[in-house]
């Protein structure tokens, strides 16, 4: 992986703050995602061992709220071949929504390979 070490041996479970937002990387802080990247600002995610998912925002914008609506009660599982950690249900082949993991600089990242956001984030749990 371009970004550093990979996510094969799970250093992902748990759950996440989000303490900085970056559309395109940490290097570019501006583009026109940067206002949808805000949204995950002090939110929580969380990848729990049991294979569970939640995801947590303050934001009250409306991808938000849906996005909430949309991950309640899916499951996470590791895709080594994309190397995406890949949300969803069985039903949808876990295509909700997809992150990568990567360290840099010491710091934890989570980027949404979708989108150009990527997601500054601290382990609490």
């Amino acid at each position: 992986m371009a970004f550093g070490q990979d996510s094969s041996n799970n250093s992902f479970v748990g759950k996440w703050e989000v303490v900085e937002s970056f559309s395109k990387g940490p290097d570019q802080a501006v583009s026109d995602e940067y206002g949808l990247s805000q949204i995950f600002l002090g939110g929580s995610i969380d990848f729990n061992s049991n294979g569970n998912f939640k995801i947590d925002l303050k934001s009250q914008e409306e991808f938000a709220i849906d996005l909430i609506e949309m991950t309640m009660g899916t499951k996470w599982r590791y895709n080594k071949d994309l190397d995406w950690i890949m949300v969803g249900t069985e039903e949808d082949d876990y295509t909700i929504i997809g992150f990568q993991h990567f360290i840099k600089d010491k710091k934890s990242y989570l980027k949404i390979p979708e989108s150009g956001i990527v997601l500054q984030v601290k382990k609490i749990k």
